[in-house]
């Protein structure tokens, strides 16, 4: 098979995608390519630099499919529509250890890892992180480009909006609304609604313009 996956981003959940090909879909791509922004290194052995992507694409063969690993909003925008304009392929990738009721629906682009869990009737949008060991609630929503780290539990009917970070082993309460832009900080637990572009932190809130 000619076809290669472009992971963006060269750290954490990065090498995770790339071990869970190794372990688990090793014929699935000829060639996968760590992707970071001008002047960084990655920690991957297969790691290109952002402006060498160009002539990387222009030689290559068959499908190039990416996935977007990194949590930082800015550049996940400018990964997401450079692959847009020169038509690659957002790829999901979920680890078999993973648990995925069968009436959840599955958005492009989505990464979940192992030992996560994502309930009936649960809707993951496009181009979403489900960490390790995370519990998505029955008929809950989560919107593009939120960030699921690890040990989060969120309760059924919750409904997180665009580009949340929700920080690891939170919990976010059933039938909560997460407005979008909002940061959750790791233990946090959320028993209210959050207005865009809230800081939660144990008990305290904060929304920054």
């Amino acid at each position: 098979m000619n076809d290669i996956l472009l992971i963006y981003g060269g750290h954490s959940t990065g090498i995770e995608i790339l071990d869970l090909i190794r372990d688990h879909f090793p014929s699935r791509f000829s060639n996968c390519i760590s992707v970071v922004e001008e002047g960084y290194a990655g920690a991957l052995e297969n790691t290109i630099n952002e402006k060498d992507l160009p002539d990387f694409i222009s030689k290559s063969k068959g499908q190039v499919s990416y996935i977007i690993s990194m949590s930082n909003q800015r550049l996940r925008y400018k990964f997401f529509n450079y692959s847009v304009e020169n038509s690659l392929k957002p790829i999901t990738l979920i680890h078999p250890g993973a648990t995925i009721a069968g009436s959840a629906l599955i958005g492009r682009g989505v990464y979940i890892a192992a030992n996560a869990s994502v309930s009936s009737n649960a809707h993951i949008h496009n181009h979403v992180v489900i960490n390790y060991n995370a519990v998505i609630g029955h008929d809950s929503i989560i919107h593009d480009n939120v960030i699921v780290n690890p040990g989060v539990v969120i309760g059924g009917h919750a409904e997180i909006m665009e580009r949340v970070l929700v920080g690891a082993n939170s919990f976010i309460m059933q039938g909560r609304r997460i407005g979008a832009d909002c940061s959750i900080d790791a233990l946090t637990y959320v028993d209210q609604d959050l207005n865009s572009r809230t800081i939660a932190s144990g008990t305290k809130m904060k929304t920054f313009p």
